[in-house]
């Protein structure tokens, strides 16, 4: 798709817009429901290395006051490594996340990165997901998923972690016996006049 598509398809898009919530410093984003929401990705079907990086910067722009911003996200292969290294280091409270299938056969496991997002919501207390998904069917995300590998891109380096089936019924049943609710904003993108 050429540079002029790229740019009408985002044209009239401002920054990220959503709420607060008191007294949570951590925004976890669930990256593909923001991203795809940007780009209006049911009518444009796409993804490119320009779309992903302005729509960082749209987040970058709304939380950067925040503590930590955890961008949770499944592989896009179109955005070189490189890139999400150089956002990393500029913008330093952000942690961008990458998770990558490790089950060996086709499985059930699509919304693995929105099992990441409940998980982190989950261990930090002062944190909320921005997504527009209501996570009504999180016991079915927590049931359905499997193994996987979190790439964590933080100030230009990365660090890899394996999550095991192990750890993934631990946190199911822990998440299970507390009666965790994920703590979620919604959000839109500011309108722009041209």
């Amino acid at each position: 798709m050429n540079r002029l598509k790229l740019l009408q398809v985002t044209k009239g898009k401002g920054d990220l817009n959503f709420e607060f919530i008191l007294n949570k410093k951590t925004s976890i984003m669930d990256f593909y429901n923001i991203y795809c929401n940007y780009v209006e990705y049911n009518h444009n079907k796409i993804f490119s290395e320009t779309t992903v990086l302005k729509c960082l910067d749209s987040i970058y722009n709304k939380t950067k006051f925040n503590d930590d911003i955890l961008i949770v996200s499944k592989n896009i292969f179109e955005v070189r490594m490189e890139c999400l290294l150089e956002k990393t280091k500029k913008y330093k409270n952000m942690t961008y996340v990458i998770v990558e299938d490790n089950h060996d056969m086709t499985s059930k496991n699509k919304e693995r990165d929105d099992f990441v997002c409940i998980l982190l919501n989950y261990i930090n207390d002062r944190s909320y997901i921005i997504s527009n998904d209501m996570f009504k069917n999180y016991s079915k995300i927590l049931k359905n998923s499997k193994p996987m590998t979190l790439k964590m891109i933080k100030l230009g380096e990365i660090t890899e972690f394996k999550i095991t089936e192990k750890y993934i019924n631990e946190i199911r049943d822990a998440i299970v016996n507390e009666k965790f609710k994920p703590i979620r904003s919604g959000f839109n993108f500011k309108k722009v006049s041209r």
